[in-house]
């Protein structure tokens, strides 16, 4: 059960499974977040995406034992992390949703410094 429940949150529910682009399926649950969001003050915000970094380390920690590689790309659980971290602070609209969605991927995807070095830490912190 303990190892369901951790593959179930540090894969993004299963879709971090998907064969087509993983980490942007893995990403989506994010949204729910940014929905809920809209429903208590930023500061709030913060505190729980804060929290929600740390615990992605300890839940990615954990799911690593799993697999057979150091970074696998089922893990998806800081793409989730990353989309109200995109959104923190920022008027919702269609527009930016769409604009913030691709910038978060393209970013995600070619890592600028320092988000490309921070791939060579261990365990749930890379």
């Amino acid at each position: 059960m303990k190892k369901i429940i951790f593959l179930m949150l540090s894969t993004g529910f299963g879709l971090g499974y998907s064969p087509i682009a993983p980490g942007t399926m893995g990403s989506l649950p994010g949204f729910i977040l940014v929905y809920l969001f809209t429903f208590i003050p930023p500061a709030l915000q913060g505190i729980i995406i804060i929290a929600l970094y740390a615990a992605g380390i300890y839940i990615c920690n954990i799911s690593l034992q799993w697999f057979k590689n150091e970074d696998p790309g089922e893990i998806t659980f800081d793409e989730i992390v990353s989309i109200p971290i995109t959104f923190f602070m920022i008027p919702l609209t269609v527009k930016t949703l769409i604009i913030g969605f691709i910038l978060n991927r393209v970013l995600d995807i070619i890592k600028p410094p320092p988000a490309y070095q921070s791939q060579s830490l261990h365990k749930g912190l890379g």
